[in-house]
């Protein structure tokens, strides 16, 4: 049975006070403030999250998803009613929860679109701005990763099949879509992550499956260009190298090599 359907909530601990006999106001620097209304404003737009709850479009008409539990937290802590990088994890883990806004992992993998844009936008690595949208698309792929190993941290059920496979037979272009980005960042993630290689590989066993049962009536375009992925194909010479993750990426190729390309109608 589903869990009650009330936001996850995750204690945002109050900032140390100023001690009592401070007597010297905290300024914030016009590039300071220039930044906190950045990331407020750039966060908002990735993960589509707000605090204001009759903020329920973006200028671009896009659905938000009002986080109360955020707000409801940073009201209690005493600090300012902000989207910052120091809350996004519980609103990210607040709007993926509500179904507002989709599915949780087909929500999750249109902000790895988004973050992974803007991060690719940001030249200066030693920007304050380049560091907060790392830090977020670093949260974003986890989160995609419990939405695909742990559906009911989100209020889902589990089902026997792999919730990656819809999403690698979708367009890699659309927000929906398993893209070439995601797929790398699961491969540097393979040595320290090893959920990370088991949810991928049990998400090509399931299309390898579902491919050898089609005949050349059945579409079966989407399957081969996901064999055809460079992430996915080129794996030989790596493999060679003995690496552990070149490994694991490898018999996620050899899955689809195993299926014959001569189909009986």
């Amino acid at each position: 049975m589903k869990p009650e359907n009330t936001p996850p909530r995750i204690h945002i601990k109050p900032k140390t006070a100023l001690p009592s006999d401070s007597s010297t106001p905290i300024k914030t620097t016009d590039s300071q403030a220039s930044l906190l209304t950045w990331e407020e404003r750039t966060l908002g737009a990735i993960f589509r999250v707000t605090l204001t709850s009759n903020n329920t479009k973006d200028v671009q008409g896009h659905r938000l998803a009002f986080v109360e539990g955020v707000r409801n937290d940073l009201e209690d802590s005493g600090g300012p009613v902000r989207l910052s990088i120091d809350v996004i994890e519980q609103a990210i883990l607040e709007a993926a929860s509500s179904g507002s806004l989709g599915k949780p992992l087909e929500y999750l993998l249109g902000c790895w679109k988004r973050v992974t844009k803007v991060l690719r936008g940001i030249q200066n690595k030693s920007d304050p701005k380049f560091d907060i949208v790392k830090e977020a698309r670093r949260l974003c792929f986890s989160y995609c990763i419990f939405a695909a190993t742990m559906p009911d941290m989100f209020g889902q059920d589990s089902t026997s099949v792999n919730p990656l496979v819809e999403y690698f037979l979708t367009d890699s272009e659309s927000d929906r879509g398993i893209c070439h980005e995601f797929l790398s960042e699961a491969v540097s993630r393979l040595n320290e992550d090893e959920t990370v290689k088991e949810v991928l590989v049990s998400a090509m066993e399931q299309l390898s499956a579902q491919l050898a049962k089609m005949t050349m009536n059945d579409d079966y375009t989407p399957y081969m260009a996901v064999s055809q992925n460079p992430v996915v194909r080129n794996t030989s010479e790596a493999n060679s190298s003995g690496s552990e993750k070149l490994r694991a990426v490898s018999a996620i190729a050899c899955n689809f090599d195993a299926i014959p390309f001569v189909f009986t109608g």
